[in-house]
């Protein structure tokens, strides 16, 4: 999930960055509060709190957060100069040659970064996640609850999409055996009606 986070920044960056540019403000922004607001906060965080929490690549889950989280504040810098700085001063300058995160360099989107198949397999994770946490709310049980075992079937397409991120979603729902496979029958059948897929928990 840390290529599938770097990609859309820089995807969002390039976005951003034409709409400045075009004088298009109030939609550069609302890209930007999108992308911090759904993908970064709701999702990517999500993601790599299990590595934080139990140090498993720790390391580079931190350089992504690093990465993602100083690129937005140099871009939310015209729209929130005062938030911002208090932000750089605290957690980047020490990091940083600039005194001011007004005086740092713009980010530069670099499509060399960006990849489709990771941006696939991410959403995929995604659409996942979001159908195994319904099911553990409508069951009552909490977001951290342990599932035992989940396997996941889904058409030739998303096969390998799904077969890159099964650690992530495994990690992010507490999952301890994880596999894809072939659903005959079972109790609690969960569908991912997004992706044509069904998980078995």
């Amino acid at each position: 999930m840390d290529k599938w986070i770097i990609s859309k920044l820089n995807i969002t960056t390039a976005e951003v960055t034409k709409n400045i540019e075009s004088y298009q403000f109030a939609y550069a922004f609302e890209i930007l509060h999108d992308f911090i607001w759904h993908e970064l906060a709701d999702n990517y965080l999500e993601f790599v709190k299990y590595r934080l929490y139990n140090n498993i690549e720790k390391e580079s889950a931190q350089t992504t957060l690093h990465t993602v989280i100083f690129n937005c504040i140099k871009m939310l810098a015209p729209f929130m100069p005062h938030m911002t700085e208090e932000m750089y001063q605290a957690h980047f300058k020490n990091f940083e040659d600039s005194a001011s995160v007004h005086k740092t360099k713009w980010p530069v989107a670099d499509g060399t970064m960006t990849d489709e198949t990771v941006e696939n397999a991410g959403e995929a994770a995604k659409l996942i996640v979001s159908a195994i946490r319904k099911f553990k709310t409508s069951n009552l049980l909490p977001l951290n609850a342990e599932i035992k075992q989940l396997i996941i079937q889904c058409n030739d397409e998303d096969l390998g999409k799904v077969s890159k991120v099964l650690k992530d979603i495994g990690g992010a729902m507490n999952i301890k055996d994880i596999r894809l496979g072939t659903i005959l029958e079972g109790k609690n059948i969960v569908d991912v009606s997004e992706m044509n897929a069904k998980l078995l928990v």
